[in-house]
Parts: structure tokens; sequence; C-alpha cells
């Protein structure tokens, strides 16, 4: 099954032929952006990470962001932080990141928290293993605050998938474990 631009097809594709029995093969015809940036290796990165009480930031919270500043290799700056907005954290989520409700009383609200990471991030990509995430979060957070986190990112996701192919799975754990 190939499809144009798009896998729209692929969830319906996938559906029947499990029905039938037939292991499917799916392709697309992709397409290059025109506007697409090159990233300049000279240029200062900021590697971060966010914890958050669940997927979808329209419905959840962010309540931890760690980020380091690279520039040629060296560590230049560190950012870490709580995150509490008064919300409670979820038991599935403490029991996942270790983060409980309990350890956030005290820390910063999420504009104070995205304000000083805008501050933090300013003129640098953005890195993050399975970035879509973490910048999906900071992107929807941030707008609410009239922050604009527009800026290019990397993902290290799909860096991982191409050069490390030999993994069983991509899990951050496992690939820093493999380098």
């Amino acid at each position: 099954v190939t499809d144009h631009g798009v896998v729209q097809a692929f969830p319906a594709a996938a559906k029947a032929a499990k029905k039938s029995g037939v292991k499917p093969l799916f392709g697309v015809e992709g397409y290059l952006h025109r506007d697409a940036e090159m990233i300049d290796m000279e240029q200062t990165f900021v590697v971060f990470d966010l914890e958050t009480t669940g997927l979808k930031p329209e419905q959840c919270e962010i309540i931890e962001v760690g980020a380091v500043k690279v520039r040629n290799g060296e560590v230049l700056e560190r950012f870490q932080t709580f995150v509490n907005d008064g919300g409670v954290v979820p038991a599935h989520i403490t029991a996942l990141t270790g983060i409980s409700t309990d350890m956030l009383q005290g820390a910063p609200d999420t504009r104070e928290v995205l304000g000083a990471f805008a501050a933090f991030t300013k003129d640098c990509v953005l890195v993050g293993h399975n970035a879509e995430f973490d910048v999906g979060f900071i992107r929807y957070h941030g707008a609410r605050f009239d922050l604009a986190f527009d800026q290019p990112f990397a993902d290290t996701l799909m860096l991982a998938r191409y050069e490390l192919r030999y993994l069983e799975n991509y899990k951050l754990d496992t690939v820093c474990q493999a380098l």
C-alpha cells in the first residue's frame, strides 16, 4: 500500500489486511519541504527533556524541564526545574517518572518556567529524543503565555533509528546504553 504525501490509508489497510490474514507492506511518497533548513553544527544546542502528566498537551501539564546548553561538545549551562500548577500527578506518572505531587511543592508555575526556558533557549537549536512530543508541549503551553518556541529542532530518536538499526528498540535508555 502506497500513499502520496500522507499515510491516511494505512489504518484502514492494516485493519483489512489483518481481517483477511494478509501481511501488508506500507510505503509513502514523501516530499521535501522547500523551506527546510540544514542545521549548522557550529550552532549552540539546547538538549532538553520534559516530564508531563500525560501524552496530550491540551489535557496534560508539564511537571519537569531539564536541559543543557551545548556548543562544540562543551556544556555551557544547565536548566532544571519542577513545575507546579497545582494539579495532582497521576499514580501511573509517578511510577513512570518517579515524580510525585509532593515533589512539586514550592516549584514555579508553567508561566514562570517557560518564560525562563524561552530565555535559556533563545537563538539555540532544540534537541530532544522524540522531539515532536516535547516541542509540542512547550509550543502549546508557551502559546498560552505568548511565548513562541519556533526555533529549529533535531530529533535524536530519528537519528538513532537511522544510525543504530541493530537495536531492538530506540528508548532513550537503550540508545544511551548502546553509545
